[in-house]
């Protein structure tokens, strides 16, 4: 699949201000002087156990983190530290908290009856938006006079929240709130211990946490927030409401945000 941003991101190759080949110190050097130099300083390092980093985004070649273990072969020292500028590794830790897995897993829009969002362009920027759009969109056909429902709360307009059934507008800061409150309707539901939250009067709220209740199995609930607390909040949410091993899957996780704050702020420290 494609999307706009992946079909705009071609027109970096015509850019004509980029780069011809690589600088040293602003002078303009052959591939061959720079490889020599940089095997040259490694090679001091590793001789004197010095510590060597590689920082990059998140990687999914293999080919390209194959070399990357080649490298760390070659130089035991190196560590390669990865991090995103939009970061998932609050979900990530919080996967690791609830049921002992440090993924991020798949989600299967299509299967969902009931979907609600909590700060989560699913169709624009958040997650694998190209997979989530053609998921969400068979769910949004009218079959048997039939269609999934969605809720939306953000805080700016978003791709997702146009196309949301209801739309509500929340404080950034509210985004855990909403959250805690609609585990507490469901919680009560099912039986479960609830959390110490501010109560917020919107009747939103507690018609998006009915429906969940209603579509059990059958719904999902995903959130933008990249506080692991929340995240944890979220996955009980999603337990209680039996939608693993159907809207998401934990046994397929996915590679596409592996960035971690914790190792890039461990580098940032080092050096």
């Amino acid at each position: 699949g494609t999307s706009a941003q992946v079909e705009a991101s071609v027109l970096s190759l015509y850019d004509d201000a980029r780069l011809k080949g690589p600088k040293a110190k602003g002078e303009n050097v052959t591939w061959e002087q720079l490889d020599a130099a940089l095997n040259s300083e490694l090679s001091k390092v590793a001789a004197n156990g010095g510590n060597i980093r590689i920082v990059s985004n998140t990687i999914l070649s293999p080919s390209t983190l194959k070399s990357i273990e080649d490298f760390k072969t070659k130089f035991p020292t190196t560590e390669h530290v990865m991090y995103d500028q939009v970061s998932m590794n609050g979900m990530a830790i919080a996967n690791e908290r609830s049921f002992g897995m440090k993924v991020i897993p798949s989600y299967d829009f299509s299967k969902a009856d009931v979907i609600v969002s909590v700060g989560a362009d699913f169709l624009g920027t958040w997650g694998s938006t190209i997979e989530n759009t053609y998921q969400y969109a068979q769910t949004r056909k009218l079959k048997d006079k039939k269609m999934s429902r969605h809720f939306q709360f953000e805080s700016n307009l978003t791709l997702t929240g146009s196309n949301a059934d209801y739309r509500s507008m929340i404080k950034p800061s509210e985004e855990g709130t909403v959250i805690a409150n609609i585990y507490n309707i469901i919680a009560g539901k099912a039986g479960a211990a609830s959390v110490n939250t501010k109560k917020l009067e919107q009747e939103t709220i507690t018609k998006a946490a009915n429906d969940l209740w209603k579509a059990k199995g059958k719904s999902l609930i995903v959130a933008g927030s990249n506080d692991p607390s929340v995240q944890v909040l979220v996955n009980a949410i999603n337990n209680l409401l039996a939608n693993y091993g159907t809207t998401i899957d934990l046994n397929t996780p996915v590679n596409y945000r592996k960035g971690d704050e914790a190792s890039m702020d461990a580098f940032i420290k080092d050096a």
